[in-house]
């Protein structure tokens, strides 16, 4: 019997503190110094970035043309590790120069000349440092803050410029406190500047993006960007990004007979940013038409569908897997299908600027989910920044409380051709996903990295498995329950040298991965692997096609139920229902042959070792943390794939419990809750897991684009422990430990680490979601999920008790303006929590559901009608 969800209303009770320590002391950062008797190869270095830099200034100063009141020089300096908070405020005051952009885990940062004379004393010091004599290895102070320096240069037009196309072009501005006075003056000419060329040139626009972070250009004239790129120093980067829907559809089959798709007034609106939506389909009755359309303003047309992309993938938002029911002909939609039409054909470019204005306007036309099945037609290189697309969708996602269900892109339907064409063991299954050491002509494995904006923090991105929802067999993939062959995965690469230097440890965060889960998108390349959609050509209602396309609009039809069932539910609550409803049934041994590939490799190259068997374990941690096959997994499947009974409806045997709240900045919330008695019967039958405990909390942030690193800026994490006091305070010191220095001098708290080292937590292995330490270094996540099995004995042990703990801080090494924002405001976040029994002796007791009603504060989330939402 399906059940409505709850809110858990228990009394949650706030302190607001933060001790800055960890349950257990934390080991050492890795030495990063760098041997004294390497200078004389770093002095050589220096010397010829700066002979490059002074050139290159004196010709960027004889190549501006346009008089301007302000100018802005910049440096990009790569560092060999993180560009702290400490260095930061150092270079500021003795140098003059002022962060503006981290990149590379902030290894690389761009810093503006904000005082020239402060400046020229870094050139000296760098000149000093150049002119050592040979074998003075003695360090000054000045040396300190120039010895992690791999190398320099000036931020030149080369630089800004990366590749674009006249008919669309995205500029990113610079921005920054320090210098917003130079920062405003400069915008303000760019700005005149193009007003006064769009007065002439009729066919030229431009617009500016409202926190005035990016313009947008269109027709823009031949030496427009060169020109713009040489005197205006508010702009960091010039480029044009092409979008593409998924691989061409294959076949003409039409398999399913004709049906009905009828009216639901009750579903809520989805909006399918792609093609258009064919109004003249089998969808007519669930088009809500506003006029949007990218591709002509001045007739707006979104409800004609010339490609036959967005109709196919508005066919399987509205009707979701029962599209697939070759015995129905009357279908009851599950959305309402809000067209925004971007592109006529498989590629194309638009304006990013422009799209925000509607779905700005889509949301206060009450559209709160958003489906993205195209991409940028480049994967993203390992360890890159967030892209523009992907900042604006996280920025929207957190202005307007809306969700993104976003394609995590598919490897070229023509590369796939050619890869199976020539016999390479690099492009067989699964091998082909991951091997930075092997490239051929066809393949490089960076090809499988995700495309823009999949990387996206805010939304919710989909991978694919090769289920096609057909009797027929997957094709290149080794099984319908796989990740396909063609789908993408996480674009982190921590095997990789970043100036100089493997990436510390410190900086892997576990829960950083994308896609987030995986659906069917059926399988390449042969017709019979392929999924069935809906299409648009001339005497056909369907055809097979494969892609992530396909996977996205399948879990955007469960967001749909789930918003259906839950209207009043906020967006990152539908985000954590579908991920902590996701799982898989397999394990990461399939990638272990790719995996145990690179470490023997390494092992013979850095080691001298020939056999895995016979290394130390530091050298096994080294290959663990470079090489790793649940983590590949992850970068692949994310949680796994949905299941939708999970994500719509509770049972007798499993509840499921959200909390929706806000948190401050330094402090610390929790509550209790309260097991049922009946559990106490079970404790008496052998010792068996009683419970299965599933818990995802989900949150979104306002962006800070410029900063790799603090792109999120705000770390929340959660804990399920058992209840240590009664006093919330205590226990939080008792959660976070004490120092070796506390506990050898207050035999009080040493007494208390070594009673909360017994009890503190209700499986070994489980504690906080999330690790904040070392909090300026490591990225934070702000999807995280944890689940556990709990025995019947142990439970009673506990008391039938289980508190749960949310804590929050933030990066510190941010602009000051935004650290005074996240200090003010409250943070909100989502928690869903799944209380499952599990079969012991092959019996559940059915009592579940409503005996933690009694002895918790509950309340249904919506009273629905949830048996007909899973028919």
């Amino acid at each position: 019997m399906t059940r409505p969800h709850f809110y858990l209303n228990n009394t949650i009770r706030t302190v607001v503190k933060f001790p800055k320590r960890g349950f257990i002391p934390p080991k050492e950062e890795e030495d990063r110094s760098i041997d004294p008797l390497k200078y004389e190869n770093k002095k050589q270095t220096f010397s010829t970035c700066l002979n490059s830099f002074s050139e290159d200034l004196r010709q960027r100063q004889v190549n501006r043309t346009i008089d301007i009141n302000e100018h802005v020089d910049y440096v990009k300096i790569y560092f060999h590790g993180v560009f702290t908070k400490d260095l930061r405020e150092k270079y500021e005051a003795i140098y003059g120069l002022v962060a503006v952009k981290y990149e590379e885990l902030n290894h690389t940062v761009l810093l503006a000349i904000n005082e020239r004379s402060k400046f020229e004393l870094w050139k000296e010091h760098i000149n000093t440092f150049a002119n050592r004599e040979e074998g003075d290895i003695e360090l000054d102070e000045s040396s300190y803050l120039l010895v992690y320096i791999n190398n320099f240069e000036l931020l030149k037009s080369s630089d800004i410029i990366k590749g674009f196309s006249n008919q669309s072009v995205l500029i990113e501005l610079i921005d920054n406190t320090v210098i917003s006075s130079s920062i405003h003056n400069i915008t303000t000419s760019l700005l005149q500047y193009l007003s006064e060329l769009k007065g002439r040139n009729s066919d030229f626009t431009y617009s500016l993006e409202e926190n005035h972070s990016f313009i947008s250009i269109q027709n823009a004239p031949d030496d427009l960007i060169s020109l713009l790129a040489a005197n205006f120093d508010n702009i960091y980067k010039i480029q044009s990004h092409t979008y593409k829907v998924k691989p061409s559809s294959f076949g003409v089959r039409q398999t399913i007979a004709g049906f009905t798709v009828n009216e639901n007034k009750a579903a809520p609106l989805i909006a399918v940013i792609d093609t258009g939506v064919e109004q003249n389909s089998v969808l007519k009755n669930t088009i809500v038409n506003y006029n949007y359309d990218l591709t002509n303003n001045g007739n707006p047309l979104p409800i004609i569908d010339s490609n036959g992309h967005g109709t196919g993938i508005a066919g399987l938002i509205a009707l979701g897997t029962s599209f697939f029911d070759n015995n129905q002909s009357q279908f009851t939609s599950d959305a309402n299908i809000v067209p925004i039409k971007v592109i006529d054909d498989s590629e194309g470019v638009y304006s990013l600027i422009e799209l925000e204005t509607i779905i700005r306007d889509a949301a206060q036309n009450g559209v709160k989910l958003f489906n993205l099945s195209m991409t940028s037609t480049t994967s993203k290189l390992y360890n890159e920044i967030v892209s523009e697309y992907a900042f604006l969708l996280d920025k929207l996602a957190y202005e307007l409380d809306v969700l993104f269900f976003l394609a995590a892109g598919n490897l070229g339907y023509e590369d796939m051709q050619e890869m199976q064409r020539v016999s390479d063991p690099l492009h067989t299954y699964p091998n082909h996903f991951y091997n930075p050491n092997k490239v051929s002509f066809e393949h490089e494995c960076e090809c499988c990295n995700i495309n823009s904006p999949a990387e996206s923090y805010n939304n919710l991105t989909i991978g694919a498995i090769a289920e096609n929802f057909n009797v027929n067999d997957s094709d290149l993939t080794h099984s319908k329950e796989l990740p396909s062959y063609y789908t993408k995965k996480y674009h982190a690469d921590y095997s990789k040298v970043i100036n100089g230097y493997h990436i510390s440890k410190s900086l892997i965060n576990k829960n950083i991965h994308k896609p987030d889960v995986v659906f069917a998108g059926g399988d390449a390349i042969l017709n019979s692997a392929g999924m069935e959609v809906l299409t648009t050509r001339s005497g056909l209602l369907s055809e097979r096609s494969y892609g992530t396309s396909n996977s996205a609009p399948l879990v955007t039809n469960i967001a749909a139920k789930i918003k259906k069932g839950y209207p009043n539910i906020n967006t990152q609550s539908i985000k954590a229902l579908i991920i902590n409803s996701a799982s898989l049934n397999y394990n990461s041994e399939f990638l272990s042959p790719i995996i145990n590939e690179l470490k023997l490799k390494y092992s013979i190259d850095n080691f001298r070792k020939t056999s895995l068997n016979t290394l130390t374990n530091k050298q096994k941690a080294l290959l663990s943390k470079l090489y790793n096959k649940d983590r590949l997994l992850k970068f692949l499947t994310g949680h796994g794939v949905p299941n939708e009974e999970y994500a719509l409806s509770s049972n007798d045997n499993c509840v499921t419990l959200v909390i929706e709240n806000t948190i401050k900045l330094n402090s610390h919330k929790g509550l209790v809750i309260t097991l049922p008695k009946f559990l106490e019967e079970l404790s008496k039958r052998p010792r068996k897991n009683t419970l299965r405990i599933t818990a995802t909390l989900c949150y979104s942030f306002m962006p800070i684009f410029n900063n790799a690193l603090a792109y999120c800026p705000l770390h929340i994490s959660f804990a399920l422990f058992k209840p240590l006091n009664n006093d919330l305070e205590t226990s939080i010191d008792i959660l976070a430990g004490y120092t070796t220095h506390e506990k050898a001098n207050d035999p009080d708290k040493k007494a208390l680490w070594e009673y909360a080292k017994q009890v503190r937590e209700y499986k070994n292995s489980v504690t906080w979601s999330e690790d904040y330490y070392p909090l300026e270094k490591k990225p934070s996540s702000n999807s995280q999920k944890i689940d556990f099995s709990v025995s019947s004995p142990h439970i009673i042990d506990k008391g039938n008790k289980l508190n749960l703990l949310v804590r929050c801080d933030c990066k510190k090494n941010i602009d000051p303006s935004i650290l005074e924002r996240l200090k003010r405001e409250e943070h909100k976040y989502s928690i869903v929590l799944r209380i499952e029994e599990q079969e012991v002796d092959g019996m559940l007791s059915n009592q579940l559901y409503d005996e933690i009603q009694l002895v918790n504060e509950l309340s249904a989330l919506n009273a629905i009608d949830l048996e007909a939402e899973l028919e």
